[in-house]
This record gives C-alpha cells, sequence and structure tokens, in this order.
C-alpha cells in the first residue's frame, strides 16, 4: 500500500520547479547525504533565528534539520 493511498499527502509534495523554498528544502535534504526523487514536507516549526523542518523523502526516510533564516534566499510564498 502506498503512502498516497492512506493519506492525503499531495498537498505536502515540494516542486522545487514552481518554489524556491522548495528548491531551497531539497538542497538542504540533499546537502545532508540524503538523496531522492520525492519530497513532502511534514513539519515546518518557525523559530526566530532558525526554521525546523521535517521531510519525509521517497515514502521511506524522515530526515529533520534546523536552516538558518538568515541563509536562506527565499521569502515564504
Amino acid at each position: 500500500m502506498a503512502l498516497g493511498d492512506r493519506y492525503e499527502v499531495e498537498s505536502l509534495r515540494l516542486r522545487p520547479e514552481d518554489s524556491s523554498r522548495d528548491l531551497a528544502l531539497i538542497e538542504a535534504v540533499s546537502s545532508l547525504g540524503v538523496q531522492g526523487t520525492v519530497f513532502h514536507l511534514i513539519e515546518e516549526v518557525p523559530d526566530q533565528y532558525d526554521d525546523e523542518y521535517v521531510v519525509l523523502v521517497d515514502a521511506k526516510i524522515v530526515v529533520q534539520f534546523e536552516m538558518k533564516r538568515v541563509a536562506r534566499a527565499f521569502q515564504r510564498e
């Protein structure tokens, strides 16, 4: 049974071709050595200086990381 069969996940899917934020998140995950083809943003926790993200990669790997706000070259879309 696929992830999409049990949950509505399409709205969580990162789309780097449509969003600079999504592209930056996928690049951050890749910089941690995790490669994949389908990325879903499971959780985003904004903070004053860092934002925390939880990303599901290929419905198999969960990656949790923080990214400094000043390091991001995008605005929320």
